[in-house]
């Protein structure tokens, strides 16, 4: 079918390699090799570069000139047939500190949308939502960090501020000097590399804190002392502000900014998943915190 072969077409020019394409669909790599074989006898021509012994894959001038005609095949098939090419599925992935703070009312929206859009939510590190997203196991993912590559669209979505968390106590300061904290008392959370950059800055790197934690919800467990303290997003404030102190430093660190990353090629099954996503967004926007 020219659907199917279209998107293994888009999927080899974003895989780069007729197996990782493989991959990506979720289908064996002589399927691959059967459809492309199929395209090319249809169009009459060569679209991909194959060297003896090399498995990366480069477009022919042909198959440069056919690209943004596939593309657009693409977008024309799942105009036209909604039925079979939205699948009602949209994968999300984030990491937790977004899924738990920030994105509760964004879901919640797209919730209303049922029955035609189901979420499928998953948590994982920045770095895994990235693969995860190359290889189309997702279809749009939420990090607090996003390397460059060439199969992925990033796009910063949102920032906040940093705040000392501590436990309630009579203080009526919005502002604590950071030599006021011990660093043995910190329940340290590693946000990011500019961060520690200047975490390290004002606290000896080599004077260990008593714990790292990965998770937000972990903090509100461990901290029972007073002299216990974290630096946590704005967003966190939110759920905790009865029960915990929260204080401006006087040397800030640098905001927390969130990525919204997705794949240049998505799923058919997506495009109208994240055509709702992108209008839920555009709600929120208003917002001080989105960019």
């Amino acid at each position: 079918m020219l659907g199917s072969s279209i998107e293994t077409f888009l999927a080899i020019v974003s895989a780069g390699s007729l197996s990782n394409a493989a991959e990506m669909l979720n289908i064996t790599q002589s399927a691959v090799s059967l459809r492309l074989k199929n395209l090319e006898g249809e169009l009459g021509t060569i679209l991909f570069d194959r060297a003896r012994g090399e498995k990366n894959v480069t477009l022919t001038p042909a198959g440069k000139a056919f690209l943004p005609s596939a593309e657009q095949i693409r977008c024309l098939i799942q105009q036209s047939s909604p039925k079979t090419a939205y699948s009602g599925l949209l994968r999300i992935g984030a990491v937790d500190s977004v899924h738990a703070f920030l994105l509760p009312p964004l879901y919640h929206s797209l919730l209303s949308c049922r029955p035609s859009l189901q979420l499928a939510l998953e948590t994982h590190q920045s770095w895994q939502l990235s693969e995860r997203l190359e290889r189309r196991e997702l279809d749009v993912g939420f990090a607090l960090s996003a390397r460059y590559n060439p199969h992925l669209k990033v796009e910063p979505l949102f920032q906040e501020r940093f705040f000392v968390m501590r436990l309630f106590r009579d203080d009526n300061r919005t502002t604590i000097g950071h030599n006021e904290l011990d660093p043995d008392e910190e329940l340290r959370i590693h946000w990011g590399e500019e961060y520690m950059m200047w975490h390290d800055k004002l606290w000896n790197p080599h004077i260990p804190s008593a714990v790292h934690l990965d998770t937000l919800t972990l903090i509100c467990a461990l901290m029972v002392r007073p002299e216990q303290w974290a630096i946590v997003p704005e967003s966190a404030m939110k759920k905790n502000s009865n029960a915990y102190l929260f204080q401006e430093l006087d040397l800030a660190p640098p905001p927390r900014i969130c990525y919204k990353i997705t794949h240049w090629h998505p799923r058919l099954g997506a495009l109208e998943g994240l055509r709702i996503l992108e209008g839920v967004l555009d709600s929120f926007r208003n917002a001080s915190f989105f960019l």
